[in-house]
């Protein structure tokens, strides 16, 4: 049988240990929102990085394409070329649907490239779409946690306690208890801090490589803009020399050719609309999976944490105003005491856990967001590379501009033969673009309607948090009532 004296000297050695326990369970909170802090800067930078790379050096990349291309045909219109008359139009007609067919492959490439960036890019906005769910489901847990001590806090303030029935056996199962659960939770806490450090390490080398394509696109952009600078030099050249108006061609294979690219042009312009249209969309999905994410964790989380603190500080304000009398009801409140504070860090541990995956899901999310931005970066590479090579072509075509060339019926079919080789392709390629397109924003869509879902259940959450902070401090005012006149004692029958 437990005495008073053993009970006492255990409910300081738990006192102690809880109070060594807090400092590490408080610790591993501040440094979860550290990282938790870190990350979400991280998401900052990345969508930054995106921006500039995106918005910024792909938007600048296409114009100087699309500059080049506009150079391209005037210089080719302004070409004088000896030889009989329909070969000299052939020449001009066919060097027109050449570099049609390059800007028109150049773009359905860029078009399959945009797809798959943004199928990506909405597969990991279903990610996030899962690490709002989850921080949902968190909360629901802490809203019935608080709802449940609430409920008990109401419990104690109507009389259910009775320091004068305590036992000094009862009191031994509840210490012992009390005990248990700290051991349990010390694991768990110290669980929780060595995964806390995993964690840093991966928000740190995902902060590295941020910083390191941040300085790879405005390496990228000085050569966009080096390129403009180039085509604008064109520019002028081309004004000196420019054609008396359109190319008039009669001959049916360049013709044929002319009226094909006309509707694949169609086609492949259509595609670049949808992919931006979606793209569009997917950034707008992103947007709405944020805002849902500040209120659903920097709201509703940080308003159920708050009603957790006043819960649990309306425990012990109880608890210490509890008149009591000898050593057996001293204990009784004191293990009561240490029990509230289990309680409370047994609860804050395992929240740590969760927010500690949480932060995981996220960085591993950042890690692949990265990834799309350096994908983005490489294809603007490739642009850059494209746009200089047919600088120079249009270079070299202008120093010729003022030149004869000639126009043989050889080189012409030749010419001809290899546009109408190339056309194919480009048209099998837009065709998958489109179907492409079409599956893509099948899945945007429910993205969204699952974005809108979770709003309104964020709300519906947001209500029930509003109502227990009503409890919370109608109970506080009960609670100062009870520090000033504290309910009779139950008389022992």
């Amino acid at each position: 049988m437990a005495s008073v004296n053993e009970n006492t000297a255990h409910i300081l050695v738990n006192r102690r240990k809880l109070y060594e326990l807090e400092s590490v369970v408080l610790d591993n909170k501040f440094k979860a929102y550290e990282e938790r802090a870190m990350i979400e800067e991280n998401q900052a930078m990345i969508c930054k990085n995106y921006a500039a790379a995106f918005i910024g050096n792909r938007q600048m990349a296409n114009a100087n394409t699309d500059g080049i291309f506009r150079n391209r045909a005037a210089i080719v219109s302004s070409i004088k070329a000896n030889g009989e008359a329909q070969e000299q139009l052939k020449f001009r007609g066919s060097k027109l649907n050449e570099a049609k067919i390059d800007f028109l492959e150049h773009r359905s490439c860029l078009n399959s490239k945009v797809v798959a960036v943004s199928e990506r890019l909405s597969q990991i906005n279903s990610k996030l779409i899962d690490v709002n769910s989850f921080i949902m489901e968190g909360n629901a847990g802490v809203v019935e946690f608080n709802s449940e001590n609430i409920a008990i806090n109401s419990e104690f303030i109507d009389g259910s306690l009775h320091p004068e029935d305590a036992t000094p056996e009862q009191n031994a199962v509840r210490i012992q208890s009390n005990t248990d659960r700290i051991e349990e939770i010390t694991k768990r806490a110290n669980v929780n801090s060595s995964d806390l450090v995993g964690l840093m390490a991966k928000v740190t080398t995902n902060r590295a490589s941020i910083l390191s394509n941040m300085d790879i696109i405005y390496e990228r952009r000085a050569e966009i803009q080096v390129n403009h600078h180039k085509m604008l030099a064109n520019v002028h050249k081309i004004a000196e020399h420019i054609g008396s108006g359109p190319v008039e061609v009669t001959d049916e294979k360049v013709l044929a050719n002319k009226e094909t690219l006309y509707q694949l042009e169609t086609s492949v312009m259509s595609n670049k609309f949808k992919a931006y249209e979606e793209r569009s969309m997917i950034e707008e999905n992103r947007a709405r999976i944020m805002k849902n994410y500040a209120a659903a964790f920097h709201g509703n989380r940080l308003m159920t944490n708050a009603n957790t603190e006043s819960t649990f500080r309306n425990r012990e304000a109880i608890l210490t105003s509890l008149k009591v009398s000898g050593q057996v009801q001293i204990n009784f409140r004191d293990s009561k005491l240490n029990e509230a504070r289990i309680g409370y860090l047994d609860h804050r541990s395992k929240l740590n856990a969760r927010f500690i995956k949480c932060s995981k899901m996220m960085s591993e999310i950042n890690a692949e967001l990265i990834e799309v931005n350096r994908t983005i970066m490489a294809n603007n590479g490739e642009i850059v590379h494209f746009n200089s090579d047919h600088i120079a072509i249009n270079t070299a075509f202008l120093d010729v501009a003022c030149m004869s060339v000639e126009a043989t019926s050889e080189a012409n079919n030749a010419r001809i033969k290899s546009n109408t080789a190339r056309i194919g392709p480009i048209q099998e390629r837009a065709k998958k673009n489109s179907d492409a397109n079409s599956t893509l924003m099948d899945a945007v869509k429910a993205n969204r309607i699952e974005i809108n879902a979770n709003s309104h259940k964020i709300y519906a959450r947001r209500q029930e948090i509003e109502e227990n902070e009503e409890k919370v401090v109608k109970n506080a005012g009960r609670i100062v009532d009870l520090m000033a006149a504290p309910p009779a004692k139950k008389q022992k029958k």
